[in-house]
C-alpha cells in the first residue's frame, strides 16, 4: 500500500476502538458498506453498465420535466432540480419531483440487454433509447436514461470509496471482496469512458467538452477515489481468488484499467479541474502505480509543463450561442504557476475566494505528496503566502466579500479546514499557520482525520502579531486588487 503507512492505519484502528468520536466516523462508513455486503455480487457488477451509455447530470437544462416543467417555484431557478432516482429500486426510471410519474416510457433494460439495436422497445409516449426523447416542440432532449447512467455511476463510487474505507478501518475480507467485485468490472468499463462522445453536456450545451465517467472537472475527484480504492483493496487480491487466473493478473487488470486510465485521462486532457485539483490526481495516480517512471514522468508534470496556455481552446455554449474562451491555464507546472498564476498576496487568478481556496486545499496535499520524493515546495516564499490572504481579506472578521461566485449578497467566510493546516503547520512550523490551526476545532472529525496525528500548537507572540498585522488595519490587496 503506497498512500497509508502501517503506523497510520494502526492509528486509525486504535482510535476506533478506544475514541467515541473516532468509532462514530468509523460507523458511518461501516454502516454504508453493510449496504454493500447484501448484494449479490452479478447484481453488483450488472449494475455498471457499457460506456456506450451516455451520461448526465441533468434530465433537461432548460424546460424542466415533459409534464410539469420546472414545477411550481423553478427549483430556485433551475430547469434540472427535483428528479429523483434509486439504481437498486428502479435503475432505468427516474421520477419527477413535481408529479411523481417516471421516465422514460419503454423498458431501457431490455433494450439494453439487447444490444441497444432492437429500435422496435421503443415504446410509449416518451421512449429514450438512451441519447434522450425529444419533443416535436423543443431543441432540447430529455436525457432519462444519461440521468439514471450518471447516478448509477455515483453510488458505485460513493461505495468504492466505503468498501475500501472499512476494509482498511477493519481488516474484514468481505469488504475487500465486494470492492474487488466492483473494481473487476469497472477496469473493463473506466478507459472506454468518454465524455466528450458520452454526455448531453457535450452534445447539446458545450461541442467539445470532454471528460470521462463525469465532466472533466467531477473526474479530478473521481480519478482519485478510484485510484485510492484500488492502492487500499489490491492488498485484498491474496485472500481472494474470484477473479483472474492468477493474483498477478488480477492486479494488473485492475491498475490498467483504473490507475493507468487515470494518468492518461490528466495527460489527454480529459481530467481537469480548478487549478490543483487534477494534478493531485495525476501525482496520486502516479504513486499508486508504484511504476518509478510513471512517477518520474507525473512529477515532472507537475512540476513544469508548460505551453497548454498557449493554446487557445474554444467551447460554444448552444444555450444562448455564448463562446467561451479557456486558456488552459490550470495544466501550467507549479514552478511556473506560483509567478504566473498566482498573485503577490498568494491568491489565484481565478478571483472566487472559494475556489482559489481549493487551489490552497490541493496545492497542501501535492507538497505533502512531494516530501518524500525530495521536492520541497513548503519553503518557496510565494506558496507560504497562499494560506495567508484568506485571513487578509476578512472585513471586521465577520465576512470575505463576495467576489466572483462566492458567497452571496451579504459576502461570505472562506478559510482553510484543521486537516489542511495540520499538514501545512507539521511539515514548517511556521507559527503563523500554527496560529491559524490553534484557532481551528480539534480533534477528530472526519474519515482523513482518522490517521492524523493532532498537534495544537501553543500561542506563539510572532504567529499572533502576523495575524494582527494582516487584520487590523485597512490595507490593499493591490496585485489581487482588492481594497
Amino acid at each position: 500500500m503506497k498512500l497509508y503507512s502501517p503506523d497510520q492505519i494502526e492509528l486509525a484502528r486504535h482510535r476506533i476502538a478506544d475514541d467515541p468520536s473516532a468509532k462514530k466516523i468509523a460507523n458511518g462508513t461501516i454502516t454504508r458498506a453493510d449496504e454493500w455486503l447484501r448484494r449479490d455480487d452479478e447484481l453488483i457488477r450488472n449494475l455498471m453498465p457499457e460506456a456506450t451509455v451516455p451520461r448526465t447530470w441533468t434530465v433537461n437544462f432548460v424546460t424542466g420535466c415533459p409534464i410539469h416543467g420546472s414545477g411550481p417555484k423553478g427549483f430556485g431557478g433551475y430547469a434540472q432540480g427535483g428528479w429523483q432516482h434509486d439504481p437498486f429500486e428502479s435503475k432505468w426510471q427516474v421520477t419527477c419531483g413535481v408529479g411523481g410519474e417516471s421516465y422514460p416510457s419503454n423498458d431501457f433494460g431490455a433494450f439494453y440487454d439487447g444490444g441497444m439495436v432492437d429500435r422496435d422497445l421503443l415504446t410509449g409516449d416518451y421512449p429514450d433509447d438512451g441519447w434522450g426523447w425529444k419533443s416535436e416542440d423543443s431543441a432540447y432532449r430529455h436525457w432519462f436514461i444519461a440521468y439514471c447512467c450518471n447516478s448509477t455511476w455515483q453510488a458505485v463510487v460513493s461505495g468504492l470509496s466505503d468498501l475500501a474505507h472499512a476494509y482498511l478501518l477493519t481488516g474484514n475480507v468481505e469488504y475487500g471482496h465486494k470492492g474487488l467485485v466492483i473494481l473487476d468490472r469497472l477496469s473493463e468499463v473506466y478507459p472506454d469512458l468518454n465524455y466528450a462522445k458520452q454526455s448531453m453536456y457535450a452534445l447539446e450545451f458545450s461541442p467539445g467538452y470532454t471528460g470521462k465517467m463525469f465532466d472533466l472537472i467531477s473526474e479530478s475527484g473521481n480519478a482519485r477515489k478510484l485510484c485510492e480504492a484500488v492502492d487500499i483493496l489490491r492488498e485484498a487480491i491474496p485472500g481472494d481468488p474470484t477473479y483472474g487466473a492468477t493474483e498477478e493478473e488480477t492486479r494488473r487488470k485492475i491498475e490498467s484499467g483504473i490507475v493507468a486510465a487515470s494518468l492518461e485521462g490528466v495527460y489527454q486532457g480529459q481530467v481537469r479541474s480548478n487549478y490543483g485539483g487534477h494534478q493531485e490526481a495525476l501525482l496520486l495516480a502516479a504513486i499508486v502505480s508504484n511504476d518509478e517512471r510513471e512517477l518520474d514522468r507525473a512529477v515532472e508534470w507537475v512540476l513544469n509543463n508548460t505551453g497548454e496556455a498557449t493554446k487557445l481552446k474554444e467551447m460554444l455554449t448552444h444555450f444562448d450561442g455564448y463562446i467561451f474562451r479557456d486558456k488552459a491555464a490550470h495544466a501550467e507546472g507549479i514552478n511556473f504557476a506560483l509567478d504566473n498564476l498566482i498573485f503577490r498576496e498568494g491568491i489565484g487568478w481565478e478571483s472566487s475566494p472559494s475556489y482559489n481556496n481549493g487551489w490552497v486545499v490541493h496545492l497542501t496535499n501535492i507538497a505533502e505528496m512531494l516530501s518524500p520524493l525530495g521536492v520541497n515546495l513548503w519553503d518557496r516564499p510565494k506558496f507560504r503566502r497562499m494560506y495567508r490572504w484568506a485571513v487578509e481579506m476578512r472585513c471586521i472578521d465577520e465576512f470575505i466579500p463576495a467576489v466572483g461566485d462566492a458567497g452571496s449578497a451579504t459576502g461570505c467566510m472562506v478559510g482553510l479546514g484543521t486537516g489542511t493546516l495540520r499538514k501545512a503547520y507539521r511539515a514548517t512550523r511556521d507559527p503563523f499557520i500554527g496560529e491559524l490551526l490553534r484557532r481551528q476545532k480539534q480533534g477528530l472529525y472526519d474519515y482523513e482525520s482518522l490517521f492524523q496525528k493532532i498537534e495544537v500548537p501553543d500561542a506563539n507572540k510572532d504567529g499572533l502579531a502576523e495575524l494582527k498585522q494582516l487584520t487590523e488595519k485597512s490595507h490593499l490587496m493591490g496585485g489581487y486588487g482588492l481594497a
